[in-house]
């Protein structure tokens, strides 16, 4: 079955939205705390995730997949860390 149709503005902003946040949480890995790096990887490839599935392109959606199971066990480790440790 293939997925629903979204107009293709929004499939575009939703991929570039994500984009943006992905290649910002590289720019800032330093700066920000790593609970939010891994918020924005997690947020970032799904939208971008959307946006391929709205594509069809599924070898892009496998990527995106993996980096969300990396950033959510990022997000875990910072979670555990002390508050200290986490920025």
């Amino acid at each position: 079955m293939p997925p629903p149709q979204l107009p293709l503005w929004l499939v575009s902003t939703l991929g570039w939205s994500g984009t943006v946040l992905i290649f910002s949480a590289f720019l800032f890995k330093d700066r920000f705390p790593k609970k939010l790096l891994a918020i924005m990887n997690i947020t970032g490839s799904v939208l971008f995730g959307i946006s391929l599935v709205a594509r069809q392109s599924y070898e892009g959606l496998f990527l995106q997949v993996a980096w969300i199971i990396v950033a959510i066990g990022d997000y875990r480790r910072a979670m555990k860390a002390p508050a200290s440790a986490s920025s």
